[in-house]
C-alpha cells in the first residue's frame, strides 16, 4: 500500500436525478463539467490513509486497514463508511 499524507482530491459526480444520490471518487474517469461535476481537495482524519487496492486503484481506508465508501452527507460535504468503524467522518475542505 502506498500512503499519502497531503490533501486528497475527491471528485463529486453529479447524478442529475433527484432520487438517484451523487457519487463521489478519487479518479476524475467518470468526471463531466458539463453537469457540474467537481473536484476538491480534503483532509483526511487522522489514522484514514489513501492507498492503492489489490487492482491498483485508489482508495481511502480506515484506521483498522477497512476500505470506505465515500456518501454524500446531508451538508453536502463527502463522509467516510466503513463497516468496521463506527465513527463517519464528514471531511472538511484543504
Amino acid at each position: 500500500m502506498q500512503y499519502r499524507d497531503e490533501p486528497t482530491r475527491i471528485y463529486k459526480m453529479h447524478s442529475g436525478f433527484r432520487n438517484i444520490p451523487n457519487s463521489y471518487s478519487l479518479t476524475d474517469e467518470n468526471v463531466d463539467e458539463t453537469r457540474g461535476d467537481e473536484g476538491a481537495d480534503y483532509v483526511l482524519p487522522d489514522g484514514y490513509t489513501v492507498a492503492e487496492d489489490n487492482l491498483g486503484r485508489p482508495q481511502i481506508f480506515d484506521p483498522q486497514g477497512e476500505r470506505c465508501a465515500i456518501v454524500e452527507h446531508s451538508s453536502g460535504r463527502p463522509q467516510l463508511v466503513s463497516s468496521l468503524h463506527s465513527a463517519r467522518p464528514v471531511l472538511d475542505l484543504a
